[in-house]
């Protein structure tokens, strides 16, 4: 596997910032937690903590194909229907995020960055209105 530069120091600071436990899951294994970029990566500018969320694993996938997304304006989770339909994952529906604690609130994610995500979520699964909802 091919590591991206900077890709250690990026893990490290979400992980610290979000003080080791999934931002939707709050699970706390370490091992299955990965650094999630919000905007895509595009080179080491945005390795940036703020451009990115600790999730489990299997929630970062559902992130990056646009099955999970977060509202901009309610920092809520929101399923769409195809991941609504597993009972593994109704719980998290419409539940808050857990942002990073105030020691680390230069690492609270870019709204920027999430309201350009929650804008392709939207057009993925069919939900109009896009980072305004």
């Amino acid at each position: 596997m091919v590591q991206r530069r900077g890709q250690p120091q990026f893990r490290a600071s979400v992980l610290a910032a979000y003080r080791n436990r999934c931002a939707v899951t709050k699970c706390s294994v370490v091992e299955v937690l990965e650094a999630a970029h919000i905007a895509p990566y595009n080179g080491e500018q945005t390795n940036d903590p703020r451009n990115g969320l600790l999730l489990r694993a299997d929630i970062h996938l559902l992130f990056d194909l646009n099955l999970i997304g977060i509202n901009p304006k309610t920092m809520k989770i929101v399923l769409s229907e195809k991941v609504k339909m597993s009972k593994l994952y109704q719980s998290y529906d419409d539940q808050s995020l857990r942002l990073p604690d105030k020691p680390h609130e230069h690492c609270r994610p870019y709204v920027k960055c999430l309201e350009l995500r929650w804008d392709r979520f939207c057009k993925t699964n069919g939900i109009a209105g896009g980072p305004v909802s």
